[in-house]
């Protein structure tokens, strides 16, 4: 059964374990050993009993806890699971496992305190456990830990080589510290030694699209390669759908792990509250747990919500194609979450990306990247395998939180000096930006930055500070806070009179959200969807003055900015009347222009009568 089971013969195993125990009933290890196959092929309560069999047998089989208790925790059981791995540590004090799996129950709780206790235990019991290594470096990376992280990966590595996912993680820690050559170094290896490891072939994507140190000729190959092998891996793909003239309403499908307290979430509520419901449906295939206040509040705007983390591509394809939906929209490109390779299996006659991501995603049946005349002109054609599709003004709409702060006046005024403020995330702030920053703070003599975030802590601030000092700048000119709720970072904008833009990977949120604080973002525009963001902010905002062409167009917008305080408080405190009429900001507008878009987009396919196979 054992040598079934290891050659991925369940069906066998099982039948020679249920033939075993009609020899011996008494025999634990085989209770246990088929309670664990009816658990992992879903029969979770009958896989349960095989293990309270094996305890009645043999109570102190720690084994046998062990696996009820990971049975528990799939059911959802957690007090349940945490009784069953206590029990197993009181029979051996020395059992790796179920410290690693407290730790990873917890984790699942959001305690990212205790978690850490447990992974320390697990490694100390049993120095070689790679799992254990790898969970730690993960709960580090969630504290923003990343040089410790970076160690303990590097310890899963030293006792397991093989170990792809822990490669992937040190690219992405390397991302986090701003080194996207040491990142992509890191994936190649990860995909070395797992060729079919798509989550990390997005995550060297997104590297190579947000740093511009690859060309977009060899992003779009890279990207081409991802989809082969989406396609490799699925065989079957979806040829016939509904009719949308069928229909009374039209039927759009978001994909996204980021329905939450994310830019996307965001993003979603304005379109969500001010489309017509009778003319347009909204369906979430979600691909996280997570629900926060956001999802909350975007929930109910759904006529569908379907969870799709736990299913298999096919499955969630075939729950998309059974929802009959007309056009269904990525809303995450090759960022954390995706599920791209569920769009590969088409199971909606039209397909397409918008706002999640900036590049090509290079998956083959999605059709269309949605962009405006800022972020994705004509002439950027040949760097999607998508078509490009306009929306009229911008490509998004930023809606403001209910009940967010009240502007306040320019804190210069009272301080009698210039604070310059980024509130993107450390990440994106390159070296090559540093250094136009430290220009601007150099000629603005007695100014101040203020940087905001929750990556902004640990061995980043300090690096931070010793790179501005190397450029001229005392580190107490300098000033750092963490990440804050979302109205809480908004008013944290009273204390930044002028915001500075990251590039070559500009904001997004952050510089909308600084809009409707009254804090003008000086920008500057590049050549292609990332580096153009900043330009279609400034323009659908009616601030377009405020994109920068070149380098010494952005150091001498800032400093001009800095030289007029008044002038500065007096756009300041007459922002809002202004943006509400903006394209930006006009959610009613964007949501019928977004709602044209989607009945022209359905309208050019042609559509055969509805099918259930798939070939």
């Amino acid at each position: 059964g054992i040598i079934l089971k290891e050659n991925r013969d369940k069906s066998s195993a099982m039948a020679v374990y249920k033939r075993s125990l009609v020899i011996k009933p008494d025999f634990p290890e085989c209770q246990s050993n088929l309670g664990e196959i009816l658990k992992v092929e879903g029969n979770l309560q009958l896989g349960a009993e095989h293990q309270k069999k094996a305890l009645q047998i043999s109570p102190c089989f720690a084994t046998a806890y062990i696996r009820l208790g990971r049975g528990e925790k799939d059911a959802g059981n957690f007090t349940a699971a945490t009784k069953n791995y206590r029990r197993a540590i009181a029979i051996n004090p020395s059992y790796s496992e179920a410290y690693n799996n407290l730790g990873n129950l917890l984790k699942q709780q959001g305690d990212t305190k205790g978690v850490l206790d447990f992974y320390w235990r697990a490694v100390r019991v049993r120095p070689d456990y790679a799992d254990a290594y790898y969970n730690l470096a993960n709960a580090l990376n969630d504290r923003h830990e990343l040089k410790l992280a970076l160690m303990r990966y590097q310890q899963a590595i030293a006792t397991n080589p093989s170990f792809s996912e822990a490669y992937s993680n040190i690219g992405n820690v390397f991302k986090d510290l701003g080194d996207p050559l040491s990142a992509i170094k890191n994936y190649k290896r990860a995909i070395f030694v797992n060729p079919e490891d798509t989550h990390t072939m997005s995550n060297k994507l997104f590297c190579m699209a947000a740093n511009r140190i690859y060309s977009s000729d060899i992003y779009l190959k890279e990207a081409r390669v991802f989809n082969e092998l989406l396609q490799k891996k699925r065989r079957d793909i979806y040829t016939s759908w509904s009719n949308v003239n069928a229909k009374s309403r039209l039927r759009i499908g978001f994909v996204s792990a980021d329905l939450n307290d994310h830019p996307v979430g965001y993003l979603l509520e304005g379109l969500l509250k001010n489309s017509d419901p009778a003319k347009i449906e909204f369906l979430a295939f979600s691909n996280s747990t997570k629900i926060s206040p956001q999802t909350k509040k975007i929930k109910p705007f759904f006529k569908e919500w379907h969870s799709i983390i736990s299913l298999a591509d096919k499955d969630a394809a075939a729950i998309i194609f059974k929802s009959s939906v007309d056009v269904l929209i990525d809303l995450s490109g090759h960022t954390g979450g995706n599920r791209l390779s569920v769009f590969s299996y088409r199971p909606a006659p039209v397909q397409a990306t918008w706002f999640g991501y900036f590049a090509s995603t290079g998956i083959k049946e999605i059709d269309f990247v949605i962009g405006d005349k800022y972020v994705t002109p004509l002439s950027s054609k040949p760097d999607y395998t998508e078509q490009i599709i306009w929306l009229p003004n911008s490509y998004f709409c930023f809606y403001p939180p209910e009940n967010g702060p009240a502007i306040s006046e320019t804190p210069a005024l009272k301080k009698n000096i210039i604070t310059f403020g980024c509130f993107n995330k450390a990440s994106k702030i390159t070296p090559e930006t540093m250094e136009m920053w430290s220009k601007i703070l150099r000629r603005v003599p007695y100014s101040k930055m203020l940087f905001k975030g929750d990556d902004y802590v640990q061995g980043r601030e300090e690096s931070m500070k010793e790179a501005f000092n190397y450029l001229g700048i005392d580190k107490n000119r300098l000033l750092f806070q963490g990440r804050s709720k979302r109205n809480e970072l908004l008013a944290a904008y009273a204390d930044v009179d002028i915001a500075l833009d990251t590039s070559p990977y500009p904001g997004v949120t952050t510089t909308c959200e600084a809009s409707w604080m009254g804090v003008p973002t000086v920008t500057k525009e590049g050549d292609n969807f990332l580096t153009r963001g900043g330009a279609t902010i400034a323009a659908n905002s009616g601030r377009p003055e405020l994109c920068a062409s070149n380098e010494a167009d952005y150091i001498s917008k800032a400093i001009a900015l800095a030289q007029n305080v008044e002038h500065l408080n007096h756009l300041r405190l007459n922002s809002r009347a202004r943006l509400s009429k903006q394209p930006l900001f006009n959610a009613k507008q964007f949501s019928k222009d977004f709602a044209e878009l989607m009945t022209s987009m359905a309208a050019k396919t042609e559509f055969k009568e509805a099918s259930n196979e798939i070939v």
